[in-house]
């Protein structure tokens, strides 16, 4: 979708992502192994194309896997980019809009499903609420996964106060997601 009043050009691309930092986020970069590699199986259609203004236009991809594609998980991104370069002129900075959406591919067959939890932290002893709990789970497998599960909260007397919901997050192969969750009670009795 073109949200401006002016028509642009647009080129399509696609390329590999891996995860960066512990908050999920990813880059786009080449793949420095094949492993996780999807870029090299992917086409779009068309792969250059204008845009007027206010208007969208569906672009078709085709994600063809090879009969010896290693199983596990690819990774990357179709991407649509501005052809027009705006700026630079006074700033010497440069800026060429990007978008992308990211596909996580499974190739079926033997994998690797291994995810350890990293880290856990909360509060050593708290008598009021809210407490706020942190959870780094690191994937060494070679599939992303998507943990999920409850953080239970007992008394001193093993009786239930209260539980949360971690939220459901992808976390990539080789990489460490840190999710943080927080029991909002201000009392932290049963009853």
């Amino acid at each position: 979708y073109n949200p401006s009043d002016s028509t642009i050009g647009i080129k399509m691309t696609v390329e590999d992502i891996a995860p960066t930092g512990e908050a999920g986020h990813v880059v786009v970069e080449p793949a420095e192994t094949e492993t996780y590699s999807l870029a090299r199986w992917v086409r779009a259609e068309p792969t250059e194309f204008t845009l007027e203004p206010k208007k969208e236009k569906w672009v078709k991809f085709t994600i063809t896997i090879p009969e010896n594609a290693e199983p596990g998980g690819h990774y990357g991104t179709v991407v649509a980019g501005s052809t027009q370069v705006s700026g630079g002129a006074i700033t010497g900075a440069a800026i060429a809009p990007r978008v992308g959406a990211l596909v996580l591919l499974i190739v079926p067959g033997e994998m690797k499903e291994s995810l350890i939890v990293k880290d856990f932290t909360a509060s050593k002893y708290s008598e009021y609420g809210p407490i706020n709990f942190n959870v780094r789970f690191e994937n060494k497998g070679t599939v992303h996964v998507k943990p999920r599960g409850q953080i239970v909260i007992t008394d001193w007397l093993g009786k239930k106060v209260g539980d949360i919901t971690f939220p459901e997050r992808n976390i990539l192969p080789n990489a460490i997601r840190k999710f943080e969750a927080s029991l909002e009670k201000k009392w932290l009795w049963a009853g």
